[in-house]
């Protein structure tokens, strides 16, 4: 069973060669809904430690606030689905959405993960700038590039649409 309203959840951030892991507080808004947010250019978090992507147990610091350019980020990674998706995504379901196999290659990692799709789609639709900075996907496995046997799951990720080089959809 799940905490509906956690005070704090775990998430974690990865930009360049850095891994970033904090607590958000998901009482107000969800991190999906903060991360879209064209009002703010950064994000405020707490409990933060940072580690090199290639070395994930090594903590190079840990900070009690920090703050996060949105621009820069590469992707978040969260063990809350909910936490992930705006509120769009939560609540307006009736555009008959459905689930497809996903794989992004990022700076430094290749993730894969389904991607909730309307009925009729168009891929450059997606990535256009007319759907703003980040795409959410769902049943995330990202893997680092350079050691494949380095890996994070989690069950959402926001991806900084900037980031991506490559991207295959299935045709599921």
């Amino acid at each position: 069973m799940r905490v509906k309203n956690r005070a704090q959840t775990p998430v974690e951030f990865f930009s360049q060669s850095y891994r970033l892991s904090c607590t958000f507080d998901a009482r107000r808004h969800s991190l999906g809904d903060l991360l879209y947010a064209t009002t703010s250019a950064y994000l405020m978090l707490d409990n933060a430690y940072i580690s090199p992507i290639d070395h994930p147990s090594r903590i190079s610091a840990d900070y009690p606030r920090v703050i996060i350019i949105k621009e820069s980020l590469t992707f978040a990674l969260t063990t809350y689905r909910d936490d992930a998706l705006r509120r769009d995504q939560k609540y307006g379901s009736y555009l008959g959405t459905q689930l497809t196999a996903v794989f992004i290659t990022l700076p430094h990692f290749d993730i894969s993960g389904e991607l909730r799709i309307p009925g009729r789609f168009d891929p450059r639709v997606l990535l256009s700038s007319q759907t703003g900075m980040f795409i959410t996907l769902l049943n995330v496995t990202a893997r680092l590039t350079s050691n494949p046997e380095i890996t994070y799951h989690g069950e959402a990720a926001i991806v900084n649409k900037n980031q991506v080089s490559f991207m295959g959809l299935s045709d599921r």
